[in-house]
């Protein structure tokens, strides 16, 4: 807990099962980005990104022909969102209709630093070392393991 704020990290043993770990540094995304080193449902990802010069970023997890686990920035509303209406396979909740997504206030005046955990259908997202953390199922008819970048206007990956 820091200063009355509970921060989150992931397990330390998670690490021993991850297949394959991807980290980029230092370079600049101007369309649409896909490489299949990212590929995979069972990954550990390290990300920092700047959205100085962008509005909205967009990772596509588990992706398939139809099917895909979305976690978006928006920098115009401060938002990140956690989107999993894309799949054959959706998980209800009795309480609410179309309960899909879970979003977050986030400053996106700044960098962000995520680390993203990926395991066959689920996915863990830690905002800025555990400031803020997402956990979710996924289940995918397709068993997708494409993980793509989509930009609007220019993104940093910095180191």
């Amino acid at each position: 807990m820091i200063v009355g704020k509970l921060i989150q990290k992931p397990y330390h043993t998670i690490e021993t099962y991850q297949k394959n770990k991807v980290g980029f540094q230092n370079f600049t995304i101007s369309r649409d980005y896909e490489n299949s080193s990212m590929d995979g449902s069972s990954q550990q990802m390290e990300v920092q990104f700047d959205m100085q010069k962008g509005n909205k970023f967009t990772t596509e997890f588990f992706k398939g022909e139809n099917e895909k686990l979305l976690l978006t920035f928006n920098k115009s509303r401060n938002v990140m969102v956690l989107d999993r209406r894309n799949t054959e396979y959706s998980i209800v909740n009795l309480g609410a209709k179309n309960d899909f997504t879970r979003s977050q206030l986030i400053d996106l005046s700044n960098p962000v630093n995520l680390t993203i955990i990926l395991d066959i259908s689920s996915i863990e997202i830690f905002v800025n070392d555990g400031d803020h953390v997402f956990t979710s199922l996924f289940f995918s008819k397709e068993l997708g393991e494409r993980v793509c970048f989509i930009l609007k206007v220019r993104l940093a990956l910095i180191d």
